[in-house]
């Protein structure tokens, strides 16, 4: 779906412009921080055609998406999932809707509600593959363990059962800090840099995923509520 080269080093734009219609590209990400989402918008913004972005968000934020795209107006805050603050719901996200809505892409939620992580997982492959478009280049954003295509657990693995030539990347940064849920608590944790490196996609097996998209340091993505 990307005519480059395993192991070739492409800037957001340039990777964008080589995507191809009814490419799927799946960016495992730290959850709530500023430069995930602002390199998903930067390969949008280049991609010759129709886009649709995936976003790990319930299917009942839908409706409020819709119409923060239709209008312009704000998210609309009357689901449980603007109260778990666990990173998906900051100020990324907001921007990243702002540059939909100014390419006039699809935004697609493809998390829902269900019994087990791992019927989770393969629920949200199934939704994510139901979303996929010939006509458009999809580019899915999730959390980088979701993202992952080397153990049937997660999502990553069930996708790419069904669409081989899906793509998976890693998240690479330098350092910086995040807004997430960890096993220390919810608010903003400090990182070391992992996968570092220019800004831009590596497309070279790594640890579990296609490649790696580095983002430089990361800013934590304050939540909404």
């Amino acid at each position: 779906m990307t005519p480059r080269a395993f192991g070739e080093s492409l800037a957001p734009g340039a990777f964008g412009e080589s995507l191809t219609p009814g490419a799927l590209v799946m960016f495992g990400e730290l959850h709530g921080t500023l430069e995930a989402p602002a390199f998903v918008a930067d390969v949008a913004a280049a991609v010759r055609g129709p886009v649709t972005l995936a976003l790990e968000l319930p299917d009942d934020v839908q409706p409020g998406v819709d119409a923060c795209l239709a209008t312009g107006s704000g998210l609309v805050h009357d689901v449980p999932f603007w109260q778990w603050r666990d990173g998906r719901g900051g100020r990324g996200l907001v921007a990243l809707l702002d540059v939909a809505r100014r390419l006039g892409a699809r935004v697609v939620c493809f998390d829902g509600t269900f019994d087990s992580g791992e019927a989770r997982d393969a629920g949200m492959a199934a939704n994510l593959i139901s979303a996929v478009r010939p006509t458009d280049v999809t580019l899915a954003l999730c959390g980088n363990l979701h993202a992952r295509i080397d153990d049937p657990r997660w999502m990553g693995w069930h996708v790419r059962e069904r669409v081989p030539g899906m793509l998976s990347l890693d998240l690479g940064y330098d350092g910086g800090a995040a807004w997430c849920a960890t096993d220390a608590g919810v608010g903003v944790h400090e990182l070391r840099a992992r996968h570092d490196g220019p800004r831009g996609v590596e497309l070279a097996p790594c640890d579990g995923y296609d490649g790696v998209y580095r983002v430089g340091v990361l800013t934590p993505s304050e939540p909404l509520r």
